[in-house]
């Protein structure tokens, strides 16, 4: 054999290694990340369906209505609570997990599934967090349920018709998660960005922040050095890539969630007399600022909290530091007596 063809042969060996060793790993890791979510979740049959679950701490009760692509695993945005007083729920919205997307395909039938956990669980009243995505059922437990929500609160929150952003939608991560490739080459895809995170979690953040803000190049850079200086949010912000993992587990609820977020109707905000309070950031790629003006403007007497250094991102950077113990006050200025 000449050494042209040994090494050819060789090559071929090599790439055929790789491609073993990655599908092992991969392999591996999908079947971790799944047992770890089933294990971490807990089931309720309520009377609208299966609606999964976590909770944690004590105290008046807060709900989050997690965003697109989450799960129940989104907690960690409210999980803080629990150290100033409070009880947290982080329900999986149907087609999210363990949440089958018959619980509630309409916002009003999701928000209606977030009661009937509430009964099933024994909570009275909540106050209910809307995060991204999210923001819409809350807005409709308010409406619909407003004798079981003792506050509203609307972080980065859809309100109106959305429609991915065009420029984010087709920036690399936008396309993995709007991707209508197949089921394994989508979670191939998040695995890769998992190790990507892990490894270069710096440029991981820069990407994420730029898909995700208007931010000039500048106020990104300080953005991604205010997360990495702090080992809290680095941390934070690697839960937040792992509670879009894997993406096969959340497509069902992501499809469904675009679908009825392209029709929201405007909705009779001023009707809602719940205390209620708007945060969003002044550069938010993803949920244009106009959204949250238009909440905090119709809803009687809420209040407007604008991070004007932030993009969608709300929760990561220098300026969470100063609205989270706004939003601590905020809720307990609000606790039923």
């Amino acid at each position: 054999m000449n050494r042209k063809r040994k090494v050819i042969v060789l090559s071929s060996l090599l790439l055929a290694f790789i491609k073993v060793w990655g599908l092992i790993r991969y392999t591996q890791w999908r079947k971790q990340t799944v047992e770890k979510l089933r294990m971490g979740g807990k089931m309720a049959a309520t009377a609208v369906g299966i609606v999964e679950y976590a909770q944690a701490g004590e105290g008046p009760t807060v709900l989050l209505c997690h965003g697109g692509p989450g799960g129940y695993d989104q907690g960690y945005l409210i999980t803080p609570l629990t150290r100033v007083g409070f009880s947290t729920v982080t329900p999986s919205r149907p087609g999210y997990l363990g949440t089958p997307l018959s619980s509630g395909e309409r916002i009003e039938e999701q928000a209606d599934a977030m009661v009937a956990l509430m009964d099933r669980l024994g909570v009275e009243k909540t106050a209910v967090i809307g995060a991204s995505a999210g923001g819409p059922v809350a807005l409709q437990m308010a409406l619909r349920h407003p004798e079981r929500v003792w506050a509203l609160v609307m972080e980065a929150g859809v309100s109106q018709e959305y429609h991915p952003n065009e420029e984010a939608a087709n920036s690399p991560l936008g396309k993995i998660f709007l991707s209508s490739f197949g089921a394994w080459f989508i979670d191939i895809f998040m695995w890769l960005l998992d190790w990507f995170v892990e490894s270069f979690p710096a440029q991981a953040a820069a990407l994420l922040i730029n898909t995700e803000s208007n931010l000039p190049p500048e106020k990104v850079k300080s953005k991604v050095e205010q997360i990495m200086a702090d080992p809290v949010q680095t941390e934070q912000f690697k839960q937040l890539i792992k509670s879009t993992l894997p993406l096969t587990h959340r497509t069902s609820g992501l499809q469904n969630d675009l679908l009825q977020l392209a029709h929201i109707p405007r909705y009779p905000l001023e009707k809602i007399e719940i205390p209620t309070l708007v945060i969003h950031g002044r550069f938010d790629a993803d949920v244009p600022y106009r959204q949250a003006e238009f909440t905090a403007n119709t809803i009687p007497n809420a209040e407007l909290i604008t991070l004007e250094t932030s993009g969608h991102l709300i929760w990561l950077g220098d300026e969470w530091r100063t609205v989270e113990p706004r939003l601590v006050k905020f809720l307990k200025d609000n606790v039923p007596q």
